[in-house]
């Protein structure tokens, strides 16, 4: 059964008066602020100089094995929500009375992240990462402030990025707004990136961006875009598609993820009739998808090669398939 978050609750009034109960009453107060969809307050520069774009950035608690109050965050384009550029693992602590939120990077990179690419849509599939799969990288020291909480990193960190040799952080918390703040520092302690405006970025509460459905037999339909169309997939139709398809592996020393198959590896697209003889997976997820619909299933075993596995020995038994797929063209199969 899947682990849910453990959120430290107050164990008596009594404990009101110790200050690492006041850490974690903040805990949870900051939990509850930081959980959900923010986008930015306004366009921001493209990380791969795709021109300015607002970004959003989700938040969603998981149950990891030995890491409390974690939550998976991913940062995507607005434009490009199927392909975040960030990532990572916040988790809320009580540092001897004060609350932390530290940052994690996934160990294996890019291993197992691109089989969690949308899983903050649906947490109750997020795997069970452990402390070993993971790397801290800092700590954000928060204290309350009216509503929310503001603090920053208690000395600089290390970091390679843009010609710096450390770094620092700080984050503004409240209802509806953050606002967090970069600045890396040269060796001789000068701004090396980070200076001025470009060094804090606004977000906003908003509306989710992706939808994601939870259908029978456990099945997870994710869509990152879904236009209009004249003709969805259905029974009775040709559909062709570009895929990548993936498989975790939590059981190696780091958890990874392995892809099996990809129609760029197989040099076309996939057509195929619906229903067809594919696994029930992608007979069940498939339909209701547009041309141009960008898509991901989580497929259950049940619903994929069960206990035979597939493809090798590269799906093993009992694997939970995700796959990635563009819809490039719909048709309807005229009957003779």
């Amino acid at each position: 059964m899947h682990r849910t978050t453990r959120l430290i609750a107050l164990a008596s009034g009594l404990a009101l008066a110790c200050p690492a109960a006041l850490a974690n009453d903040h805990i949870e107060r900051a939990a509850e602020l930081l959980a959900g969809s923010w986008r930015t307050a306004s366009p921001v520069p493209a990380h791969d100089n795709g021109g300015d774009t607002h970004v959003f950035m989700h938040v969603a608690p998981v149950g990891l094995i030995d890491v409390d109050n974690a939550f998976y965050v991913e940062l995507a384009r607005e434009d490009n929500a199927h392909e975040p550029y960030r990532q990572a693992i916040f988790q809320l602590y009580d540092h001897d009375g004060t609350l932390r939120l530290r940052t994690y990077e996934f160990r294996n990179v890019p291993g197992i992240q691109p089989t969690l690419v949308g899983l903050w849509a649906v947490p109750e599939v997020f795997p069970q990462l452990q402390r070993s799969d993971l790397i801290a990288t800092l700590d954000v020291e928060l204290e309350a402030e009216g509503d929310g909480f503001q603090g920053a990193t208690p000395h600089p960190y290390p970091t390679g990025h843009g010609g710096a040799v450390n770094m620092t952080s700080s984050v503004h918390l409240a209802a509806g707004r953050l606002v967090t703040t970069d600045r890396g520092l040269a060796a001789d302690g000068s701004i090396a990136w980070g200076q001025d405006d470009d060094a804090s970025y606004t977000f906003e509460r908003a509306e989710p961006n992706v939808r994601a459905e939870l259908l029978s037999g456990g099945l997870v339909v994710i869509d990152f875009a879904r236009p209009e169309g004249e003709i969805e997939a259905s029974n009775g139709t040709d559909v062709t598609v570009e895929y990548k398809g993936w498989v975790q592996d939590l059981n190696a020393p780091v958890a990874t993820g392995v892809q099996f198959a990809s129609s760029e590896r197989d040099g076309q697209p996939f057509t195929f009739p619906l229903p067809g003889r594919l696994i029930d997976g992608w007979n069940a997820g498939i339909p209701g998808a547009t041309v141009g619909t960008i898509r991901r299933m989580v497929i259950p075993p049940e619903l994929g090669y069960g206990e035979r596995g597939a493809a090798g020995g590269q799906i093993p038994p009992n694997a939970t398939l995700f796959f990635e797929v563009r819809v490039l063209d719909i048709t309807s199969v005229v009957a003779e």
